[in-house]
Protein backbone atom coordinates (compact mmCIF):
# COMPACT_ATOMS: atom_id res chain seq x y z
CA UNK A 1 0.00 0.00 0.00
CA UNK A 2 1.61 3.48 -1.36
CA UNK A 3 0.87 5.95 1.90
CA UNK A 4 0.54 9.90 1.39
CA UNK A 5 1.57 12.07 4.94
CA UNK A 6 1.74 15.95 5.44
CA UNK A 7 4.76 16.48 7.59
CA UNK A 8 4.86 19.84 9.70
CA UNK A 9 8.85 20.02 10.59
CA UNK A 10 9.41 22.94 13.58
CA UNK A 11 12.56 24.63 13.17
CA UNK A 12 14.95 27.55 14.37
CA UNK A 13 17.50 28.88 12.50
CA UNK A 14 20.07 31.13 13.93
CA UNK A 15 21.63 34.33 12.79
CA UNK A 16 24.63 31.78 11.41
CA UNK A 17 22.61 29.62 9.19
CA UNK A 18 22.79 26.90 11.64
CA UNK A 19 19.37 24.71 12.57
CA UNK A 20 19.32 25.39 16.41
CA UNK A 21 16.17 23.26 16.87
CA UNK A 22 14.49 21.09 14.93
CA UNK A 23 11.19 18.50 15.74
CA UNK A 24 8.66 16.92 13.73
CA UNK A 25 4.89 16.61 15.79
CA UNK A 26 5.30 13.03 14.55
CA UNK A 27 5.88 10.48 17.25
CA UNK A 28 9.64 9.32 17.55
CA UNK A 29 10.86 7.19 14.75
CA UNK A 30 8.07 7.71 12.44
CA UNK A 31 9.57 6.88 9.24
CA UNK A 32 7.83 9.75 7.67
CA UNK A 33 9.26 12.32 10.15
CA UNK A 34 13.09 10.80 10.27
CA UNK A 35 12.69 11.58 5.93
CA UNK A 36 11.26 14.95 6.83
CA UNK A 37 14.00 15.94 9.07
CA UNK A 38 16.55 14.40 6.84
CA UNK A 39 15.27 16.64 3.68
CA UNK A 40 15.58 20.13 5.98
CA UNK A 41 18.65 19.77 7.23
CA UNK A 42 19.74 19.70 3.49
CA UNK A 43 18.63 23.64 3.05
CA UNK A 44 21.54 25.72 3.14
CA UNK A 45 20.54 28.46 5.39
CA UNK A 46 21.91 31.98 5.08
CA UNK A 47 23.32 33.94 7.72
CA UNK A 48 21.70 37.22 8.83
CA UNK A 49 23.89 39.61 10.53
CA UNK A 50 20.98 42.08 11.42
CA UNK A 51 19.28 38.75 13.63
CA UNK A 52 22.68 38.35 15.50
CA UNK A 53 21.27 39.21 18.75
CA UNK A 54 17.68 38.45 18.38
CA UNK A 55 15.82 35.59 19.84
CA UNK A 56 15.14 32.80 17.54
CA UNK A 57 11.65 32.89 16.13
CA UNK A 58 10.56 29.54 14.96
CA UNK A 59 8.75 28.28 11.41
CA UNK A 60 7.41 25.31 10.34
CA UNK A 61 8.21 23.57 7.26
CA UNK A 62 5.48 21.03 5.60
CA UNK A 63 6.63 18.34 3.57
CA UNK A 64 4.34 16.18 1.79
CA UNK A 65 5.02 12.94 0.71
CA UNK A 66 2.96 11.85 -1.88
CA UNK A 67 3.44 8.53 -4.39
CA UNK A 68 1.49 9.61 -7.21
CA UNK A 69 2.85 13.16 -7.27
CA UNK A 70 6.51 12.15 -6.82
CA UNK A 71 6.08 10.11 -10.08
CA UNK A 72 4.25 12.56 -11.89
CA UNK A 73 7.84 14.61 -10.62
CA UNK A 74 9.76 12.04 -12.15
CA UNK A 75 8.63 11.82 -15.39
CA UNK A 76 9.37 15.67 -15.79
CA UNK A 77 12.55 15.41 -13.56
CA UNK A 78 14.69 11.72 -14.06
CA UNK A 79 16.07 11.15 -10.77
CA UNK A 80 19.66 10.22 -11.07
CA UNK A 81 20.89 6.22 -9.72
CA UNK A 82 22.07 7.03 -6.24
CA UNK A 83 25.76 6.64 -6.70
CA UNK A 84 28.52 8.75 -5.55
CA UNK A 85 30.25 9.39 -8.84
CA UNK A 86 26.59 11.08 -9.75
CA UNK A 87 27.25 13.55 -6.81
CA UNK A 88 30.62 14.95 -8.16
CA UNK A 89 29.59 18.67 -9.11
CA UNK A 90 32.47 19.44 -12.08
CA UNK A 91 34.16 23.03 -12.65
CA UNK A 92 33.23 24.59 -16.29
CA UNK A 93 37.43 24.38 -16.90
CA UNK A 94 36.97 20.24 -16.60
CA UNK A 95 33.94 19.84 -19.20
CA UNK A 96 34.43 19.19 -22.98
CA UNK A 97 31.24 21.01 -23.18
CA UNK A 98 29.56 23.84 -20.97
CA UNK A 99 26.25 24.25 -20.32
CA UNK A 100 23.68 26.42 -22.34
CA UNK A 101 20.53 27.52 -21.94
CA UNK A 102 17.77 25.86 -24.17
CA UNK A 103 16.14 28.17 -26.51
CA UNK A 104 18.01 31.24 -25.57
CA UNK A 105 21.20 32.66 -26.84
CA UNK A 106 23.01 33.26 -23.39
CA UNK A 107 21.30 33.53 -20.09
CA UNK A 108 20.92 37.32 -20.10
CA UNK A 109 18.66 36.96 -23.39
CA UNK A 110 16.48 35.01 -20.71
CA UNK A 111 16.53 37.08 -18.07
CA UNK A 112 15.93 40.38 -20.04
CA UNK A 113 12.49 38.93 -21.83
CA UNK A 114 11.34 37.43 -18.38
CA UNK A 115 12.52 39.42 -15.29
CA UNK A 116 9.80 41.20 -13.07
CA UNK A 117 11.52 43.94 -10.95
CA UNK A 118 10.28 43.26 -7.77
CA UNK A 119 7.74 45.73 -6.78
CA UNK A 120 9.40 46.43 -2.61
CA UNK A 121 12.43 47.25 -4.88
CA UNK A 122 10.49 49.84 -7.09
CA UNK A 123 9.07 51.30 -3.67
CA UNK A 124 12.28 51.40 -2.34
CA UNK A 125 14.31 52.66 -4.74
CA UNK A 126 16.61 49.71 -4.46
CA UNK A 127 19.60 49.40 -7.42
CA UNK A 128 22.14 47.02 -6.78
CA UNK A 129 24.17 42.89 -7.80
CA UNK A 130 22.64 40.20 -6.89
CA UNK A 131 25.67 37.00 -6.82
CA UNK A 132 24.65 34.12 -6.87
CA UNK A 133 26.43 30.62 -6.96
CA UNK A 134 24.08 26.94 -8.09
CA UNK A 135 24.66 23.35 -9.62
CA UNK A 136 23.58 22.70 -13.01
CA UNK A 137 22.04 19.20 -13.01
CA UNK A 138 22.15 16.72 -15.45
CA UNK A 139 18.65 16.86 -16.48
CA UNK A 140 19.09 20.38 -17.06
CA UNK A 141 17.67 21.86 -13.99
CA UNK A 142 19.35 24.15 -11.54
CA UNK A 143 19.67 23.14 -7.49
CA UNK A 144 21.99 24.19 -4.82
CA UNK A 145 21.42 27.90 -5.12
CA UNK A 146 23.51 29.86 -2.63
CA UNK A 147 23.49 34.39 -2.56
CA UNK A 148 26.97 35.56 -2.52
CA UNK A 149 26.06 39.04 -2.51
CA UNK A 150 22.68 39.77 -1.58
CA UNK A 151 19.93 43.10 -2.30
CA UNK A 152 17.11 43.88 -0.69
CA UNK A 153 13.59 44.19 -1.81
CA UNK A 154 12.85 40.61 -3.08
CA UNK A 155 16.04 40.97 -5.36
CA UNK A 156 17.63 37.94 -4.33
CA UNK A 157 14.28 35.87 -4.36
CA UNK A 158 13.62 37.40 -8.09
CA UNK A 159 17.17 36.01 -8.78
CA UNK A 160 16.44 32.70 -7.81
CA UNK A 161 13.50 32.36 -9.61
CA UNK A 162 14.45 33.15 -12.99
CA UNK A 163 17.36 30.88 -12.43
CA UNK A 164 15.06 28.17 -11.26
CA UNK A 165 12.62 28.32 -14.75
CA UNK A 166 15.98 28.23 -16.82
CA UNK A 167 16.10 25.05 -18.73
CA UNK A 168 19.39 24.07 -19.41
CA UNK A 169 21.79 21.89 -21.48
CA UNK A 170 23.96 20.49 -19.02
CA UNK A 171 27.57 20.30 -19.41
CA UNK A 172 29.22 17.50 -20.74
CA UNK A 173 32.04 14.86 -20.17
CA UNK A 174 33.07 11.90 -21.76
CA UNK A 175 30.05 12.39 -23.91
CA UNK A 176 28.17 12.69 -20.51
CA UNK A 177 25.58 14.98 -18.83
CA UNK A 178 27.33 16.38 -15.74
CA UNK A 179 26.45 18.06 -12.62
CA UNK A 180 28.57 21.87 -13.12
CA UNK A 181 29.27 24.26 -10.88
CA UNK A 182 27.88 27.72 -11.63
CA UNK A 183 27.62 31.26 -10.92
CA UNK A 184 25.57 34.49 -12.10
CA UNK A 185 25.41 38.20 -11.46
CA UNK A 186 22.21 39.97 -11.59
CA UNK A 187 21.67 43.87 -11.61
CA UNK A 188 19.00 45.45 -10.77
CA UNK A 189 19.04 48.83 -12.04
CA UNK A 190 15.58 51.01 -10.87
CA UNK A 191 13.91 53.12 -14.01
CA UNK A 192 14.06 56.21 -11.62
CA UNK A 193 17.45 55.41 -10.46
CA UNK A 194 21.16 54.67 -11.84
CA UNK A 195 23.55 52.04 -10.84
CA UNK A 196 27.27 52.02 -11.84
Amino acid sequence: MKLSKEVFVVIKVNWEGKIDTLFTTLETGNVFGKEAERLVRLIAWQKDEIRRNKKIGQQQVKITFNPKKYKRVEKRRPVAPNNSENYFVYSKSQLDSIPTVKNYKTINDYVRGNIKYPSLALQQIISGVVKVTFIIEKNGLASNFKITKPLGGGCNEETIRLLKNIIWQPGMKNGEPVRTRSNYSLTFVHPGNTYK
